[in-house]
C-alpha cells in the first residue's frame, strides 16, 4: 500500500477511479477525516472523503479519486456495489450525509418527493415558517406531553371524539356553547355552581329524581 505521496510525485493532481475495499468503521461511518481504503490502477492506498461527497462510499463501490501532492481524496461514487455481491455494505441503504452545521438552501422552492419520507431529529426537530400547512388523510401524533400555544384557535371537524383520563379546562372570560341538541351525562356527580344561575326552557324544563331538593 502506497502512501497518497508516492501518487503524484509532479505535484499535479489527476482523477482516478478505484473501488473501495474497507470503509472506516462500517458502511455508514465514514466520517469526513476518516481514510478509506481503496485499490485503482495506482495500487492501494488511504483515501479521505471529500467534503463535497455527501453519498457515503460502501465497501465495493467505485469512485472517483483525485489525487494530491499530500493527499488522495473521494469524490463521488460512480456506482455502488452490485447487491447480493456478498458484503454486507451492498446491501444497505444509500446514505446522503451532509458535513456538520450543513444547510441546505434554495431561493425558489425546494421539494422533497418519496413514497415515504422520515424526518427524524435525535434531540430536536423545528418546522419554521410565516405558513405551515400539513395536508393528508391520515395524521397521527404520539407523544408524552404536548404544549400548544397560540393566539387563535378555529377548529372545523365533521365529527370529534375525544377520551380523557382526567380534564380541566380553565377560561378566562365568555364560555359559550351552542348545538342543535346536547346531552350531558355523569356516572356518578354532577355539580353546578355559580353567582347567579338561570336555567330557561321556552317549551317545557322537566326535573326527574328519586329526591329532589330545593334550597
Amino acid at each position: 500500500m502506497q502512501p497518497a505521496a508516492y501518487l503524484s510525485r509532479n505535484s499535479e493532481t489527476r482523477l482516478e477511479t478505484a473501488t473501495v475495499n474497507a470503509a472506516p468503521g462500517g458502511a455508514h461511518e465514514g466520517a469526513y477525516g476518516e481514510a478509506y481504503l481503496v485499490a485503482g490502477p495506482s495500487g492501494a492506498f488511504r483515501a479521505l472523503r471529500a467534503t463535497g461527497c455527501l453519498l457515503v462510499p460502501a465497501r465495493g463501490d467505485k469512485v472517483l479519486l483525485a489525487l494530491c501532492p499530500q493527499e488522495a481524496y473521494i469524490l463521488c461514487v460512480l456506482a455502488r456495489a452490485a447487491s447480493g455481491a456478498g458484503t454486507p455494505e451492498a446491501e444497505e441503504r444509500p446514505c446522503l450525509e451532509l458535513p456538520p452545521d450543513a444547510m441546505l438552501s434554495a431561493s425558489g422552492r425546494l421539494r422533497l418527493r418519496a413514497d415515504e419520507l422520515e424526518l427524524e431529529g435525535r434531540e430536536r426537530l423545528a418546522l419554521t415558517g410565516r405558513v405551515v400547512r400539513l395536508a393528508g388523510e391520515l395524521l397521527t401524533q404520539t407523544f408524552s406531553r404536548l404544549e400548544t400555544a397560540v393566539t387563535y384557535l378555529g377548529l372545523t371537524a365533521g365529527r370529534c371524539i375525544a377520551f380523557f383520563g382526567r380534564r380541566t379546562t380553565r377560561v378566562e372570560d365568555l364560555d359559550e356553547i351552542r348545538a342543535g341538541r346536547m346531552r350531558l351525562a355523569s356516572r356518578t356527580a354532577l355539580r353546578v355552581r355559580a353567582e347567579n344561575a338561570s336555567l330557561r326552557a321556552e317549551k317545557n324544563l322537566d326535573l326527574d329524581g328519586d329526591h329532589i331538593n330545593l334550597g
